[in-house]
């Protein structure tokens, strides 16, 4: 899967995303960047990728690796980005993003489907990808009060026919301000080119 690997370098994680703000706190002194291991199939993600801060995953002991997704955060904004991976059980890509925007809808049913911007392609051609936008309305008054809030859903498939149907399944989602939108623009696209993808790539 040349399109993939032709993307992989975690080296340049500091210098290509550069969101600026502080990195994930650590021990002073200390040289290597801790990563987090998924557990099916043993894809790493550093705890912080050049001023992106995880926040949160299911940790599997004993062997600290992580079931199903994990989160990262933008120092300085509201919102977040997260990838999930799963297996695919042969499903076809079409319809399991069917399933994960019906999963959507559902879950936030006060979000309003977005028409505007191109589909992503976070992965390489021999991935069939998928992507949906949401948009949350401004909440006035009370408690709960937030801006409008843009959110990405896109479902990539890694399986036979160039992904039509999925062995593995990758899931992005990402919730931030509308007014913020143009500061992470193309935070998808480096994060991923920032992970090495190979374990799963297709043979």
């Amino acid at each position: 899967m040349t399109g993939i690997l032709s993307r992989l370098t975690a080296v340049t994680i500091a210098i290509g995303l550069g969101l600026g703000g502080p990195t994930n706190s650590q021990a002073a002194g200390r040289i290597e960047r801790e990563t987090y291991r998924h557990c099916d199939t043993g894809i790493l993600f550093p705890s912080d990728l050049g001023g992106l801060a995880r926040a949160s995953m299911n940790i599997q002991d004993p062997s600290k690796c992580f079931l199903h997704g994990i989160r990262y955060l933008v120092p300085g904004l509201r919102g977040s980005a997260t990838i999930r991976i799963s297996p695919g059980g042969g499903e076809r890509c079409i319809a399991r993003f069917a399933k994960e925007d019906e999963r959507m809808r559902a879950v936030w049913w006060h979000r309003e489907p977005r028409l505007n911007g191109e589909p992503l392609r976070l992965l390489g051609s021999d991935v069939q990808q998928h992507t949906a936008r949401y948009t949350d309305g401004e909440n006035i008054g009370g408690r709960h009060q937030r801006p409008e809030t843009n959110l990405t859903l896109w479902v990539g498939c890694i399986g036979p026919g160039r992904g039509e149907t999925a062995t593995w399944v990758v899931r992005y989602e990402s919730d931030f301000e509308a007014a913020d939108e143009a500061k992470v623009a193309d935070l998808p696209q480096k994060l991923f080119a920032a992970i090495d993808w190979s374990p799963i790539a297709a043979k």
